[in-house]
C-alpha cells in the first residue's frame, strides 16, 4: 500500500509533468513558426508563353515552389527552411514545359524580411530578380 504522503506528491507532480511535456512538444520544429516580418516572400511574374515549375536550390537541397501558367503571377512565401539553408545563397530555378530546359537566376543572397520580385521574361533567357 502507498502511504498517503507519497499518493499525494504524485497527485501533485503529475500536473506539472504534463505542463513540462507541452512546453516540451510546442517548443518543437513544426509547431514552431517564423514572425510574419522574417518571412520571405517572392512574387513570380511569367511573362513567357510558357508554363514553368518553379524551384529554390540551395547548396545541397531543391525545393519546389510552384507552377506558374503562362502570364501568370503568384506571389509565395519562402518555407523557412530556404531561407535558412540559403546562407550560401539561393538559386530560382524554373524547369520549361514541355522538356524545354531549365533557366536560373544565378545566386541570390536572402535576408529575413525580403520581399522580392522574380520576372520571367518573354525572351526566357534567364530570371530577373529585383527586390519589392
Amino acid at each position: 500500500m502507498i502511504p498517503p504522503s507519497a499518493a499525494r506528491q504524485r497527485r501533485l507532480s503529475s500536473p506539472h509533468l504534463l505542463l513540462l511535456l507541452a512546453m516540451l512538444v510546442a517548443a518543437c520544429g513544426p509547431f514552431r513558426r517564423t514572425p510574419e516580418s522574417e518571412s520571405v516572400y517572392v512574387t513570380f511574374v511569367n511573362e513567357s508563353s510558357a508554363q514553368l515549375d518553379i524551384f529554390a536550390v540551395t547548396p545541397g537541397s531543391r525545393f519546389r515552389l510552384t507552377t506558374l501558367s503562362p502570364g501568370r503571377s503568384e506571389r509565395v512565401r519562402l518555407p523557412d527552411t530556404v531561407v535558412g539553408a540559403g546562407a550560401g545563397g539561393v538559386n530560382f530555378v524554373a524547369r520549361v514545359f514541355p522538356d524545354r530546359g531549365t533557366i536560373s537566376s544565378g545566386s541570390v543572397t536572402i535576408i529575413r524580411g525580403d520581399e522580392l520580385q522574380v520576372r520571367i521574361p518573354p525572351t526566357m533567357t534567364t530570371l530577373v530578380v529585383t527586390p519589392i
